[in-house]
């Protein structure tokens, strides 16, 4: 089936990356005094903390959330329910929930970010390789109700890492699986560690997590380890 609205919503969401927020104007850091790192914490898990802490210094390991897991997931919720399948060629203007954002509130373009949401592209979605051979895309399976992307363009600094998992909605239609799947979202411009298994593995952390605690109808598998086949 032709989607019309992935092509254009890939190209809305290179804007939305470049830009740093929907708004396109630059997040604001929080005051560190009001540091809410809880959810941080619970997403990165103790092998994700150790792995922030000895990649950053004491000044960057500032950690904040603008929403919890709970209002992530009425987020969510609401927004898949709001969805219709006879949406087929619209582009649906989902908003993610930014989870966790680390760094020094000093340096606003030096930050580690995981946000989750509903998915602009369908769980099958090709994600094909450009036209410009210095923008790289690769999908990788992990599993049947997920799938990890490394998007590396050649006007961001640093990649992003995307993973897009099955998760059923209470109440939605069943077609929802595939349609609108749960996508989560890390840039790291902070650690400036390279190693593209490291990254999915914190991200499969935080998947396994959101999924449990969005309490999704399918129960998806989400696997500990990153496949062998995402070479660094």
């Amino acid at each position: 089936m032709v989607r019309t609205r992935v092509a254009a919503a890939f190209l809305g969401a290179a804007v939305l990356s470049l830009s740093g927020c929907s708004s396109g104007a630059p997040q604001e850091k929080k005051d560190p005094a009001n540091a809410n790192p809880g959810p941080c914490k619970e997403l990165l898990g103790t092998e994700g903390m150790a792995w922030f802490t000895n990649h950053t210094t004491e000044s960057q390991r500032k950690m904040n959330s603008s929403s919890s897991v709970t209002e992530a997931r009425t987020v969510f919720r609401d927004q898949v329910l709001a969805w219709k399948p006879a949406d087929e060629n619209d582009i649906p203007r989902f908003v993610n929930s930014e989870l966790c954002h680390a760094g020094n509130p000093q340096a606003r373009d030096k930050d580690l970010v995981i946000e989750y949401g509903a998915s602009t592209f369908p769980f099958d979605f090709a994600f094909e390789e450009s036209n410009d051979k210095r923008e790289k895309r690769v999908m990788t399976e992990a599993g049947p109700d997920v799938k990890l992307l490394y998007w590396k363009d050649p006007l961001l600094d640093d990649p992003l890492y995307y993973v897009y998992i099955r998760c059923g909605v209470p109440g939605a239609p069943i077609s929802q699986l595939n349609e609108v799947p749960l996508e989560g979202k890390m840039k790291d411009s902070l650690t400036r560690d390279k190693s593209q298994k490291g990254h999915f593995q914190h991200l499969l952390h935080s998947a396994k997590v959101m999924a449990e605690e969005f309490g999704c109808t399918n129960k998806p598998e989400i696997p500990t380890t990153v496949p062998a086949s995402v070479k660094d």
